[in-house]
């Protein structure tokens, strides 16, 4: 019998190179009445967290389950961007985050995740696929998305 609401499979991922992107190598399911489903292939950077806030809130954690699943979500739009962020906090639950900890997280991807949702769509529309083909004999890095790419161009380092 399956689980009214949790995660249906271990998280399996491959680090990549360039220290900011994971891939799953296998599928990646949560249910919560309804079931999300990763696929294999599918490149992450978990919780795309600014780099000054990870000793508050690191890119990896409890979390990062429910971030992946957030990360395809926003990726391939089956969802809406509430539905997907609502993903996101009832998945931190699932996985044991702290409640102070995934309200703070959920409130971030309420307010800036706007920028990151329609980054993954203009990668989209570039052609870019985040759900890989085959396993990569060498790692490409994805172009900046959302905050990322602001933080870049403030820094003055964008391309």
């Amino acid at each position: 019998m399956l689980k009214a609401s949790g995660f249906l499979d271990e998280l399996h991922v491959s680090p990549r190179a360039d220290g900011a992107t994971w891939i799953l190598t296998q599928r990646f399911r949560w249910r919560n009445g309804r079931t999300y489903e990763v696929p294999p292939l599918f490149v992450t950077d978990f919780a795309s967290v600014p780099r000054p806030l990870w000793a508050l809130f690191p890119r990896t954690g409890r979390h990062q389950w429910a971030a992946v699943v957030h990360d395809y979500l926003y990726w391939s739009r089956e969802v809406s961007r509430a539905e997907a962020d609502k993903v996101f906090l009832d998945g931190m639950r699932d996985a044991g985050v702290r409640i102070f900890v995934r309200w703070c997280m959920y409130a971030a991807v309420r307010l800036f995740g706007r920028w990151a949702w329609w980054s993954n769509q203009r990668m989209r529309d570039a052609g870019v696929n985040r759900v890989l083909y085959a396993m990569p004999d060498r790692w490409t890095t994805l172009p900046p998305t959302g905050l990322e790419r602001i933080i870049l161009v403030v820094l003055g380092r964008a391309a």
